[in-house]
């Protein structure tokens, strides 16, 4: 079954349109562990906008260098500390952050994300953490024990430390993971997935609105406006 998502012997469309970035846009990607898809989202600002990429050694920024030359894009490459970004908050519209730099940052996979996540919070989500749990604390459970599911289970039982604030929050952790994680077993059927060429339903951004989702809905409608 072909991709619907994937245009003509592009590879990476889906993970350009999940970034929601637009022509003109300034956008900084924080590392860079495939230069093709780096090239790929600088495709998409175009001359008008700017893409920066930065990289914390040599060797992703040869990566970063390598795929824009041979995409034929402009990037700028900036050698830096992820801790410490060259840049003003100010002077991009949008930040993509790459799995690889998520291991770097927190030292965990970058798959492992959405467990880190549940464990310190996330106000973008509207996710409040584990009470007593920070990034630092969450990052190293997820790095000891592998899975939110692994660090449940060892937190059961727990009297002290990390660990027992865990197990004083895991009705707080169930109904989070509920909420964060995408469902894939939904039962929808055949489905048309061509991007849409019409505006769209204006009850859609109210309903959005009215529960608290405006935010994903809107980078959604940008992840679906035609190229």
């Amino acid at each position: 079954m072909l991709n619907p998502f994937r245009r003509g012997s592009d590879p990476h469309v889906l993970v350009v349109s999940m970034t929601g970035v637009k022509l003109g846009e300034r956008v900084a990607q924080i590392g860079c562990a495939h230069g093709g898809r780096l090239a790929a989202v600088a495709a998409k600002v175009g001359l008008s906008g700017r893409a920066v990429a930065i990289v914390p050694d040599e060797a992703s920024a040869a990566r970063a260098t390598t795929g824009a030359a041979e995409a034929g894009v402009l990037v700028d490459v900036e050698t830096s500390p992820p801790t410490r970004l060259p840049v003003e908050d100010e002077a991009f519209d949008l930040a993509v952050i790459d799995e690889a730099e998520i291991e770097r940052r927190y030292g965990i996979p970058g798959t492992r994300y959405f467990d880190f996540a549940v464990l310190r919070g996330d106000p973008s989500d509207g996710l409040p953490g584990v009470r007593g749990i920070g990034e630092k604390t969450a990052g190293a459970l997820v790095a000891k024990y592998g899975s939110l599911d692994a660090v449940v289970e060892a937190a059961r039982g727990a009297t002290s430390g990390p660990l027992q604030k865990v197990a004083s929050s895991l009705d707080y952790i169930e109904r989070a993971r509920t909420v964060v994680r995408i469902a894939t077993e939904a039962p929808i059927g055949e489905v048309d997935a061509s991007f849409p060429q019409h505006p769209p339903d204006e009850k859609l951004t109210a309903t959005a609105e009215s529960h608290g989702l405006a935010g994903p809905v809107r980078r959604l409608l940008a992840a679906m406006a035609p190229a």
